[in-house]
């Protein structure tokens, strides 16, 4: 009898497991902005989405911008900033718990110049006292492979220090920082997309020659990660560190995506070198 019952809740479970996969399909995808310049926490009326202080704060649309659901029931999205946890799908309506606690809603709908294709969805902040106007996003596949740049776990780089960092936590952020870039770039070359990193804060230039450690003034987006600005030159002191050491050389790969993946990596094992015991 106890077998029974165990084999009903297993067989319950999987059907339930099942129904909220399917269900999550509807939304499951990559979605990221074009640079259509619109702010989507701003209603009309000077009520902004309340993580934001004022809507001076609240961010455009950009190239920067995506989110991700995935069919698991997780996300990752960075506009403002950059957060990730889990979300639940109901009608059209999603609610997302981040990784901070915070609970949040967005409203979903297909945007009419789909054609069928389903390649653009439309979105706004759910507040049912002052609407937010719906913004478009275009949408592909995503996937939860390792390498996929989008994973929380390849983006940890991005979540706001609250504190001062020890170096070799500065060390972490740099290298989580450097794999993102690598699986990014590989992404765009398997996507035939054309690699930008305009707006991703970053304390290097990525170019189809090599690379460039920003400075300071030219770091603003990446400084902002941080808690102050002596970490952030830090983090840029320890890649010229790096780079002054004369320990880096490129790689005979033709394939220009190839070496720049191939230099990233070589950057994030020299960076081992300064770490502190």
């Amino acid at each position: 009898m106890r077998n029974s019952v165990g084999i009903l809740m297993v067989s319950l479970l999987a059907l339930l497991c099942f129904s909220c996969n399917l269900e999550n399909k509807k939304i499951e995808g990559h979605y990221f902005g074009a640079g259509s310049g619109f702010n989507p926490f701003y209603n009309g009326k000077a009520t902004v989405h309340s993580f934001i202080a004022n809507d001076q704060t609240a961010p455009l649309v950009s190239s920067g911008t995506f989110v991700d659901f995935f069919r698991n029931g997780t996300y990752s999205m960075q506009f403002h900033h950059y957060e990730h946890g889990e979300y639940e799908l109901e009608d059209s309506i999603i609610t997302l718990h981040n990784h901070d606690g915070k609970t949040w809603q967005l409203t979903y709908k297909e945007d009419a110049k789909n054609d069928g294709k389903k390649n653009k969805m439309k979105f706004s902040i759910y507040q049912e006292d002052h609407p937010f106007s719906y913004f478009s996003l275009n949408r592909m596949e995503n996937s939860t492979s390792d390498n996929y740049p989008f994973l929380p776990e390849n983006n940890t780089w991005r979540i706001n220090a609250t504190e001062e960092q020890t170096t070799n936590q500065i060390i972490d952020r740099l290298q989580n920082h450097l794999q993102y870039l690598e699986h990014h770039i590989e992404w765009c070359n398997e996507e035939k997309i054309k690699i930008n990193f305009k707006n991703v804060p970053s304390p290097i230039r990525v170019a189809g020659n090599g690379f460039q450690i920003k400075t300071l003034s030219n770091a603003t987006s990446w400084c902002s990660i941080f808690s102050d600005e002596a970490n952030c030159k830090q983090s840029l002191r320890l890649l010229g560190r790096y780079f002054n050491s004369g320990k880096f050389q490129w790689s005979s790969y033709k394939n220009p995506a190839k070496r720049l993946r191939h230099g990233l990596s070589q950057i994030s094992k020299g960076l081992e070198e300064f770490r502190e015991e």
